[in-house]
């Protein structure tokens, strides 16, 4: 059956995604988790536009992904903002950022019970 792309309704406003990775020694890259989950998730729940965090890490713990989620591109920069401040703030050395990127999700599909 083909599917008529130009007529699938897309109104609905799509979450934005923060997804930063870093890469480095397994200890940095303990202490960059550390950091993110008791100083920086709890000042960012609180946001306006916050959707939740996710983080990845290799098994040989020298690369970790964050997928930061939000409801809007303007929520998604001021909590970036909010972010990196605290990362300042509370980090004891640097913190091995590799790259950063923001998109849009462009498609999702999750389970209506897995929705909290």
């Amino acid at each position: 059956m083909q599917v008529e792309h130009d007529r699938i309704p897309d109104d609905s406003p799509q979450p934005w995604v923060q997804v930063t990775t870093f890469q480095g020694e397994p200890e940095e890259i303990e202490r960059t988790l550390r950091l993110l989950v008791t100083q920086v998730r709890p000042h960012m729940r609180d946001r306006p536009g916050w959707q939740g965090v996710l983080y990845l890490r290799s098994p040989d713990r020298r690369r970790c992904l964050t997928l930061s989620f939000w409801q809007s591109e303007a929520a998604l920069l001021a909590g970036n903002a909010e972010a990196a401040r605290l990362l300042s703030e509370v980090a004891t050395g640097s913190v091995p950022i590799a790259t950063v990127d923001q998109l849009q999700v462009a498609f999702r599909d999750v389970p209506a019970d897995a929705v909290e």
